[in-house]
């Protein structure tokens, strides 16, 4: 009798450390993180995703004439020889934007950019158009990453609400690869 009470009184003792586990973790310096701050945290970077896809997809572009300021070449050089890798330009009114190996010959543009967050998304001249030479679009290896890290979001929500316990190494591994994705999407914001 008194061996069941104290399978029982362990057995009640464990389910709430694992009530307790499920709500809220504690880190070697004591900081408490909580799932729900994790969930609007994911929700909040899903949403800003999104609105980068939908200002890019699917709101109307604006076109505005512009005149070219200045504009850097990167080159990079191989065995001894140096080759052109890309030009960035920018732009009197704010604008910038890459193309791969090509020089504008002229200084007035007219630029097509996306509506929120002023993306350059086409650039002619009054000869040629260079929108098929961008390289700073939301295409491409960001593009995808971008669309990795969103679906790892929807993934990482399903779990965290869903009604089935996980573990505190679930619930880490959810943080560690998010903040990681969440890394890698802003270099390469950067970078392009």
């Amino acid at each position: 009798m008194k061996i069941n009470k104290l399978l029982l009184n362990s057995l009640v003792l464990k389910k709430q450390q694992m009530l307790n586990s499920e709500t809220t973790y504690f880190s070697k310096n004591k900081i408490i993180i909580n799932k729900k701050n994790v969930v609007y945290i994911l929700a909040i970077i899903a949403f800003c995703i999104s609105l980068v896809f939908v200002d890019f997809y699917f709101l109307p572009k604006a076109k505005t004439n512009d005149v070219l300021s200045y504009h850097k070449i990167k080159y990079m050089s191989n065995r001894g020889n140096r080759f052109e890798v890309d030009n960035k330009y920018f732009t009197r009114k704010g604008f910038s934007f890459t193309t791969e190996q090509n020089s504008l010959t002229e200084v007035n543009l007219e630029i097509e950019h996306t509506f929120l967050f002023k993306y350059v998304t086409k650039v002619k001249t009054k000869d040629k158009d260079y929108s098929a030479v961008l390289i700073n679009n939301i295409c491409g290896m960001q593009f995808y990453l971008y669309c990795f890290f969103l679906f790892s979001i929807i993934i990482s929500l399903i779990i965290l609400l869903s009604g089935k316990s996980y573990s505190k190494n679930t619930f880490d591994n959810i943080i560690c690869f998010n903040s990681f994705m969440l890394f890698l999407c802003i270099c390469i914001a950067y970078i392009y």
